[in-house]
């Protein structure tokens, strides 16, 4: 998630504080007013990032619309564009989102920082295999984004966790063949797996009696 404090500079103390007394509304009203001044694109980077963690992410995505767009060399680009990413996940714009993710993860990606964009790949793509979503599930969309996940190649739980979900997903499509061929890449599960891999092949459901 993203965070609520990306303070450092003395101009957005009085900001930190209300934020840390849960003041929020005139913690962004104090980030609008350093917005309108010198401080503008370290106000709309950190404005943003407030809103996404209220989860006001409309008001989070024009903030950070204005920032990418008035500062095209800024330092805070590449950040603020991420963020941008995110806000657009909020608002379950998950194609526009996951294209601002593919263009800047090059400049964002790291050893440390593969995990944490692992996650945020499958947040959204736990929410599009949501069988609660509005207007029903996409599987393959779904499968999409954890296979981007997967791209990333990061070993243990998260890997395992990643093909269990895309195997689900070809389970509820009823492409069990897929399934399972993605569940025989984990033959060898890692140790701190919580769940015995053969327990999680699930057969197809038996066929229907044939007619007497």
């Amino acid at each position: 998630e993203a965070e609520l404090a990306f303070f450092g500079a003395k101009e957005f103390l009085p900001a930190k504080k209300a934020i840390m007394e849960e003041r929020f509304d005139d913690a962004i009203e104090l980030l609008e007013t350093e917005a309108a001044g010198d401080f503008r694109e370290e106000a709309l980077y950190r404005l943003g990032g407030v809103l996404i963690q209220l989860e006001r992410h409309k008001g989070a995505l024009g903030a950070l619309s204005m920032l990418v767009e008035e500062f095209p060399r800024g330092k805070l680009l590449h950040k603020g564009r991420f963020l941008k990413a995110q806000a657009l996940a909020g608002l379950k714009r998950f194609d526009e989102a996951s294209s601002l993710y593919e263009a800047e993860i090059e400049h964002l990606i790291s050893r440390d920082r593969k995990e944490e964009i692992a996650q945020y790949y499958l947040k959204y793509a736990d929410a599009l295999a949501d069988e609660d979503r509005e207007g029903g599930p996409k599987y393959d969309k779904a499968i999409e984004l954890y296979r981007r996940a997967l791209e990333l190649e990061i070993p243990g739980l998260i890997d395992e966790e990643i093909r269990f979900k895309i195997a689900a997903c070809y389970h509820e499509l009823k492409n069990y063949g897929a399934e399972e061929k993605v569940l025989a890449a984990r033959r060898s599960p890692h140790p701190e797996s919580p769940t015995p891999l053969r327990a999680e092949f699930r057969p197809p459901p038996a066929p229907p009696p044939a007619p007497p």
